[in-house]
Formats: C-alpha cells, structure tokens, sequence
C-alpha cells in the first residue's frame, strides 16, 4: 500500500479508478479533503444559486425557492479494498457517500440497493416520470443520460403501466 504521509498528510480516503479510456486503468490517491472541497465549492453552491436566484421568464407557477428534485443517475459500484482497508474504485458519486444528500433526488433510497444498472435505469425513469415538478436528469457521464432516455424509449409502455397499475413488470429482476 505504500509509505504514508508521502502525498497527504493523512491517509488517502479512497484510491479512486479512472475509466481507461486511455489505455490501462489509473490509480489515483484522493485526500478525504477532495469530497469537502467538492461539496462546498460545487454542489453546495449549485444549489443555493438554484435556490435563491432564479425566476421563470414565462411560467409564474415556478417560484423559488421551491421543493424541485433532479433525478440523478448514479448507482452504487462494486469497490475493492487495499490490503491497509482502503476502498478502491470509482470517484464519481454514488448513494452510500450522503444518504442524507439521496432526499434531493426523486429516485427514494431504496432503490440504490438495485445492482443491475438497466433494472436501476427503469426506476430512475419511472420515479422521474411521477414527479410533475421534476428540476432536471444529471449524470456523472453523458452516456448514462443516453442510456436514461434509451429506457424512456424502449419501456415507455411498461412504464406507463407501472404508473397505472403500481406494480412493476412480471421479469423485472432486481439484483442486489
């Protein structure tokens, strides 16, 4: 696992992963500071500016502050662990980092327990399809947002059924 207190002064929060879109994949240490900074500098200030500054130029129902989710298209990874105990995996987002964060999001809770990504997709579609107020669709990746829209268009009947008859599709198999 390497000498500590080389790179941070404490030890690393996770070894994040890159994709190897380059070639081989990258390990790359990151500092439990990396989160906090990330928080407080970007979705923390998102949201207060979505918050406090915004008008709708033409629908005066949309007032802020108001209590809109975005339905945000993330699922958990499997991660590994160092022989010292750290996780290693992906540093983008997932459910486990705040499950205080998950009310933000019109996807509940428990559908993050879902491993497959497909089944995982419907529900996000579904849940973003019952929220009227819906702010907007997010990802980490663009291609998890093609994938949204390819579950829209491919299960929009099952989805409309799910909607009407609040159960959900005989095959549907969630993995968890």
């Amino acid at each position: 696992d390497g000498e500590n207190n080389v790179m941070f002064p404490e030890p690393p929060r996770m070894i994040g992963i890159t994709s190897g879109t380059s070639g081989s994949h990258k390990y790359i240490p990151v500092p439990p500071l990396q989160r906090k900074v990330f928080f407080a500098k970007g979705i923390a200030l998102t949201f207060d500016a979505l918050q406090h500054g915004v008008s709708h130029p033409t629908n005066p129902a949309l007032q802020w502050p108001n209590l809109q989710k975005s339905c945000k298209l993330m699922m958990e990874p499997n991660m590994t662990k160092t022989a010292s105990n750290i996780m290693v995996g992906p540093n983008s987002s997932r459910p486990s980092d705040n499950r205080g964060l998950l009310k933000l999001y019109t996807t509940p809770t428990e559908a993050f327990e879902v491993r497959s990504e497909n089944e995982l997709l419907f529900l996000h579609a579904l849940y973003a399809l019952l929220d009227r107020n819906l702010g907007f669709v997010e990802a980490n990746f663009c291609n998890r947002i093609l994938n949204f829209f390819v579950v829209l268009d491919d299960h929009w009947d099952a989805l409309v059924d799910v909607i009407e008859t609040g159960r959900l599709p005989v095959d549907f198999k969630i993995e968890q």
